[in-house]
This record gives C-alpha cells, sequence and structure tokens, in this order.
C-alpha cells in the first residue's frame, strides 16, 4: 500500500474532486434556462431551491428517459422565450398529482 504523499490516496481524491466540479458545472449549465421564481408548483414546496428543483427534475427525467421537454412546454436548449414550465399543457396523464 501507498503512503499518502504521492501515493493512490491523493490521487483518489483528485478524482472525487473533478467529479464533484464536473456534477456541479453540469447542474449549472441545466439549471441556466430554469427560472428563478416557480408557479403552479403543486406538490413541490413553493420555496424550493434551485438546486433542489434541477436535482429532482433530471431525477424525473432520467426515470422515463426524457428531458424536460417530455412534460414541460420547453424548448430542447431551455433558451427559448416561448418556454413555459408552468403551463399544464403537457401534462401526463401519470405520474403528477390531479
Amino acid at each position: 500500500m501507498r503512503t499518502l504523499t504521492g501515493g493512490t490516496l491523493p490521487k483518489a481524491l483528485v478524482m472525487v474532486a473533478m467529479g464533484l466540479t464536473v456534477r456541479s458545472a453540469a447542474t449549472e449549465l441545466c439549471a441556466q434556462g430554469i427560472p428563478e421564481e416557480y408557479t403552479n408548483l403543486e406538490i413541490l414546496p413553493q420555496d424550493i431551491s434551485r438546486q433542489e428543483i434541477v436535482s429532482i427534475m433530471r431525477g424525473y427525467a432520467g426515470a422515463v428517459g426524457g428531458s424536460c421537454s417530455t412534460c414541460h412546454m420547453v424548448s430542447e436548449q431551455l433558451n427559448q422565450p416561448t418556454d413555459d414550465f408552468a403551463s399544464d399543457e403537457k401534462r401526463p396523464s401519470v405520474g403528477r398529482a390531479s
């Protein structure tokens, strides 16, 4: 086993730190098109943080194998003036409270 100076442990710590940095950057990039204030929240609390809502919604998107536009009236890039997260026009028939 190697020692702490120049060994495996420092390399592992660097790799973990790099992974956290990449994940944080990806979350922030995704959050750029997410509004600062939320309307039409039926289940999630009105005072939810941006980081929390992005994390939850990414989980939903991964679970259904889609993206934000699967359930929301938004562009794939989340950068259009017509993007409307609050719209119920694409409201799924399952997975959301009535």
